[in-house]
């Protein structure tokens, strides 16, 4: 059977909002939690690197603990936008 939702590459660029509090789960980064073998940004970055040809992260704080994943990452643009600023 064909896959029904086979992979578009496009020539855009995907940001994965890795931002918030985590104030539900004791203030932790969410994207850093682990599922499976890794965690939750792993995976993340597994499925969308082959989908676009630019791909970047956008999180507030010390972007030096994305590092290992060797992508930029984006700060909010303005503080206090509430968890949709990213997207901003």
């Amino acid at each position: 059977m064909s896959d029904p939702f086979p992979a578009a590459r496009h020539d855009g660029a995907i940001v994965i909002l890795a931002g918030g509090t985590g104030s539900r789960l004791g203030g932790c980064d969410k994207p850093l939690l682990p599922l499976g073998a890794g965690c939750v940004l792993d995976h993340l970055v597994a499925t969308l690197r082959p989908s676009c040809d630019r791909l970047a992260i956008n999180a507030n704080g010390t972007p030096a603990r994305f590092g290992r994943w060797s992508l930029p990452v984006l700060p909010d643009a303005r503080a206090g936008d509430g968890p949709l600023g990213g997207v901003l």
